[in-house]
């Protein structure tokens, strides 16, 4: 991906979060950074609204950031429609996708295991989450992680996207 390129991030409170150190460290790196977030949304809602999103930013890389929602009580299987319709969407465009994997979650998302196995099949380009130590989080959920903890993660992730030769 060369400098220069359009980089957008989509996706739940994750993406939220990430967004403001992502922006900083993507348009120091040389790119062009753009997000669209929203807290508790889900694989399916971004289905339907990402290819408006899409043609709108016109991106050469799209990072997703979802999966989170989707660990809440919910059998996988039936979002695998809209998965494949998301990386549909994003191939479509002419963009390279790259999804987040969720983070390490409370062990009351008893899904967690089955979306991030679902996502790690479906998505090449996958970045495992659950390697990035955050042991505070906020103290309301256990879910969101602090101020600091998401400016290491997304430093972790552009470190993965640079060593991975996604971006220079």
């Amino acid at each position: 991906m060369l400098k220069g390129s359009r980089v957008l991030l989509v996706g739940d409170s994750l993406a939220v979060g990430l967004t403001p150190r992502f922006k900083t460290v993507a348009s120091s790196s040389g790119y062009v950074p753009d997000a669209s977030a929203q807290v508790s949304t889900t694989i399916k809602m971004w289905n339907i609204r990402l290819a408006q999103i899409l043609q709108a930013a016109q991106p050469q890389l799209v990072l997703v950031s979802l999966g989170t929602n989707d660990s809440v009580g919910t059998v996988f299987s039936s979002e695998q429609a809209a998965l494949d319709g998301i990386i549909k969407t994003v191939q479509d465009a002419g963009a390279v996708l790259v999804w987040i994997g969720p983070p390490t979650l409370p062990a009351s998302l008893v899904g967690q295991d089955a979306v991030r196995a679902a996502l790690k099949a479906a998505v090449p380009n996958y970045f495992d989450s659950t390697y990035v130590n955050m042991p505070v989080r906020d103290a309301a959920q256990g879910i969101h992680p602090t101020p600091a903890e998401y400016a290491q993660w997304a430093d972790s992730i552009w470190d993965w996207l640079t060593f991975n030769r996604i971006v220079e």
